[in-house]
């Protein structure tokens, strides 16, 4: 009863239940535009973020991190 839960299924890595094939397009390019987005911040840093302390090389590290994670995520849906 519980093994056809989409969640459950999804949770145990059967990505065929989820029906993100159709979103595929419009997630992965999210992904991407976050991740540029994120990563522009990161080099040129035309705001501080004022909810980390530690000044500007914090500020960048967390912005090039949250990118890469963007990054990784768009790969991961691009496999779908």
């Amino acid at each position: 009863m519980l093994a056809n839960a989409p969640v459950l299924s999804h949770a145990a890595g059967d990505d065929t239940d989820v029906g993100a094939r159709p979103l595929r397009g419009l997630l992965l390019g999210l992904n991407l535009g976050y991740a540029a987005l994120l990563l522009h911040g990161a080099l040129v840093l035309p705001t501080l973020l004022h909810g980390l302390p530690g000044g500007a090389p914090v500020d960048r590290l967390w912005l090039a991190a949250n990118a890469l994670l963007a990054l990784a995520l768009a790969r991961r849906i691009s496999r779908l």
